[in-house]
């Protein structure tokens, strides 16, 4: 029986292999379940691999954050344009749900309670499993109770 992983010359580094379906499945699930059945050399093979996986989602990442403002500016968002932000924001938050399987219910809970409470976007911040959660709330939407509010500083906003 083949492995989960295969050497691809054009990207020189192991991927994992199988139908589109099977893709879909996290590797920290296949890890979990390759650990469960005592299937250790696979564990290990796809340990290696979610590490690659790792490296090229934050290098992503880095790129986007390192231009994200560029970005906004480019589409020519202003200070005050808090739904496409918050959007994006979201989506952040989706993006980092599922490729890292970091969030629990309770952030989950959490995020939607605030995106039901007015909020433009929401996203866990922090190490996820159970971290902190970011909101962007537009001008005259109250927190829900229990939410611990931070004020922009004096001249806070994006910059030219």
């Amino acid at each position: 029986m083949a492995g989960p992983l295969t050497w691809s010359p054009t990207l020189g580094k192991r991927v994992r292999v199988g139908a589109w379906a099977e893709q879909a499945v996290g590797t920290t699930r296949k890890v979990a379940a390759a650990v469960r059945d005592g299937r250790w050399e696979e564990a290990a093979q796809l340990v290696d691999c979610f590490m690659e996986e790792a490296k090229v989602c934050h290098v992503v990442y880095r790129t986007w954050s390192d231009g994200f403002d560029r970005y906004l500016r480019g589409r020519g968002l202003r200070d005050d344009d808090l739904a496409e932000v918050g959007q994006l924001l979201t989506a952040s938050h989706t993006s980092l749900r599922d490729l890292y399987e970091a969030s629990t219910d309770k952030v989950e809970h959490t995020v939607q309670g605030l995106l039901d409470a007015g909020a433009a976007g929401a996203r866990m911040v922090g190490g996820g499993f159970g971290g902190h959660v970011l909101a962007l709330l537009p001008p005259g939407i109250e927190p829900p109770a229990g939410a611990t509010v931070v004020e922009p500083s004096p001249g806070a906003g994006l910059r030219d």
